[in-house]
């Protein structure tokens, strides 16, 4: 057995028994029982105890506190981080301009297709144009709606004429 030291801690087995001492720095851990192997707590000595209890950890840090800065720090961090995973699946997820007029724009259309077809052509020109507003100068990637653009392109000046022509009955 090791030599017992002027600074360690008596102290008894809570499992068999026998006492034994413990080295100072274990205090507050744990030491196995050198009998019957069981593990103790080992107490801290009362001078040591005394001198916890009076501690104020803030006395120790001074006038630079830094505990809550990097606490906040860390706080900012994470709201900045958070909000750009909610703005990356926002610009992911949110429906485009053209998802949002395609239905509209489609029946916009047809409605003056039909139009032209049964001879109202000042209605048709009014749709074909209010296609054209709505889409103003946007660059669209759906071909669909660039289709519906050339042809509104197209049919507004044939609608147009044909709208101002006399009408000539036989």
């Amino acid at each position: 057995m090791s030599e017992i030291e002027s600074d360690d801690i008596e102290m008894q087995c809570a499992a068999c028994g026998q006492g034994f001492f413990a080295p100072a720095g274990l205090a507050g851990k744990v030491e196995r029982c050198p009998y019957c192997e069981a593990i103790n707590d080992v107490p801290i000595p009362g001078d040591v105890a005394e001198e916890l209890r009076d501690f104020d950890p803030s006395e120790s840090l001074g006038s630079e506190r830094r505990g809550p800065r990097v606490s906040l720090i860390w706080t900012v961090i994470c709201l900045l981080a958070m909000a750009g995973f909610l703005a990356v699946l926002w610009h992911v997820y949110r429906p485009t301009w053209e998802q949002r007029h395609v239905d509209q724009l489609v029946q916009l259309y047809k409605q003056a297709e039909d139009d032209f077809r049964g001879g109202e052509f000042r209605r048709a020109a009014d749709e074909y144009q209010r296609v054209l507003t709505i889409v103003g100068e946007r660059q669209l990637a759906s071909q669909v709606l660039r289709k519906i653009v050339g042809q509104s392109r197209e049919r507004l000046p044939q609608a147009e004429s044909a709208a101002t022509r006399p009408v000539t009955r036989p």
